[in-house]
């Protein structure tokens, strides 16, 4: 006869998972971090290991909140729901909260796919095209119809994204090979005062070279295999005529050409102390670039823009405000989203093995100390 197993843990696990969703749906609590994720159990661990370590670590009395956060919208810089993340005494604070952790791991995420998405080349524009084609093969673009507030690590789990959220992924992407790179939006015309995404940019060689997450491509520049260069474009706009697609010109005018605003991108964590501290510990192969210097950053901008204006990107912020606010409507529409992942833990390893990507060798003691070739992708393909 069969043999019958009991699955007891199994079935406590789904009861945890819906009673934890259910939490959410009806309560809003926890506001942050509230996906019942497989790998839980392993971030408790990370965040019980954290706090300890971080309260052997004294602040460092010169530490200041980065001064581009006064470029903000006042509105949203003074907005209740984020005065927890944003204020100074929380971007001063040591200790690290469940949502932080979460953020790490998200962070591990982009920068594994980054380490082979990037391909062969030495050069940081090549890198940076490799890891663009990346984020448009992987992240299906959505409708503004479509949108829902997401962070990149959830932009990369669910495979979907606006243009926008395109290019925070591949900002962040690029940000751990240390590719400089931004985001442009036009400004506004007329009686609209919210300046309209662009596209993204990366910086290198004092230009400012264009990727459009819109059309999924680089703008083409004038030389063959060339990237666009925003000089270039600003000296002849015509170079986007051929853009066009039936009929259709292209999202920015030639007068907003001109005068594109600078955004550096930086969420509230990647502007903490707590986060520069662990940043400084983590070297090798366990190194992560949780840190934007976004005063530094525009200081280099500024140096090569001189003309254009330089600010804190708000989409991270905007993000997260709208996570905090979000009604019982849209708390079930995003448990509903991440159930899968919840009720099938081999979809959420088979994502994180994706991330991964790349081939490893290790030294199998089974095996007489011989070395094993390991390929997350095909086992991501299995499972």
């Amino acid at each position: 006869p069969a043999k019958i197993e009991v699955w007891r843990y199994s079935d406590d696990r789904m009861r945890e998972i819906g009673t934890r969703l259910g939490r959410y749906v009806n309560s809003g609590r926890p506001r942050l971090a509230w996906e019942p994720v497989p790998d839980e159990r392993v971030l408790v661990q990370i965040l019980d290991r954290l706090n300890p370590w971080s309260r052997q670590n004294r602040s460092q009395g010169d530490w200041q909140p980065d001064d581009l956060l006064q470029s903000l919208p006042e509105d949203l810089r003074n907005h209740p729901s984020l005065q927890q993340l944003i204020s100074d005494e929380d971007l001063a604070r040591l200790t690290f909260s469940k949502h932080d952790v979460r953020l790490l791991q998200y962070a591990v995420w982009h920068r594994d796919v980054s380490e082979w998405a990037r391909g062969f080349s030495f050069d940081p524009l090549e890198r940076a095209k490799s890891l663009f084609d990346w984020t448009i093969r992987n992240v299906q673009l959505d409708e503004k119809s479509d949108y829902r507030a997401r962070l990149p690590g959830q932009v990369l789990m669910y495979g979907h994204g606006t243009a926008a959220q395109r290019a925070w992924v591949f900002v962040t992407l690029c940000r751990q090979q240390r590719i400089d790179a931004v985001v442009l939006t036009g400004p506004s015309e007329g009686e609209s005062q919210t300046a309209e995404f662009w596209l993204p940019a990366v910086f290198h060689e004092g230009q400012l070279f264009l990727f459009d997450t819109r059309l999924g491509l680089p703008l083409p520049g004038p030389t063959d295999n060339g990237v666009l260069t925003l000089a270039q474009l600003q000296e002849n706009p015509d170079l986007l005529a051929g853009l066009s697609i039936d009929g259709m010109d292209y999202a920015i005018t030639p007068s907003q050409i001109q005068n594109p605003i600078i955004n550096i991108v930086a969420a509230p964590f990647e502007l903490t102390q707590r986060a520069e501290l662990l940043a400084d510990e983590l070297t090798g192969d366990d190194r992560l670039e949780l840190v934007v210097d976004a005063t530094a950053q525009a200081e280099q901008l500024q140096q090569a823009n001189g003309s254009l204006r330089i600010q804190l990107w708000d989409v991270p912020f905007q993000t997260l405000k709208t996570q905090l606010r979000w009604n019982a409507s849209a708390r079930r529409r995003e448990a509903r989203s991440f159930q899968p992942f919840a009720w099938r833990p081999s979809l959420w390893k088979a994502r994180v093995l994706q991330f991964q990507g790349k081939k490893e060798t290790r030294k199998d003691p089974r095996r007489g100390g011989m070395e094993e070739q390991i390929d997350s992708h095909r086992e991501a393909v299995q499972l």
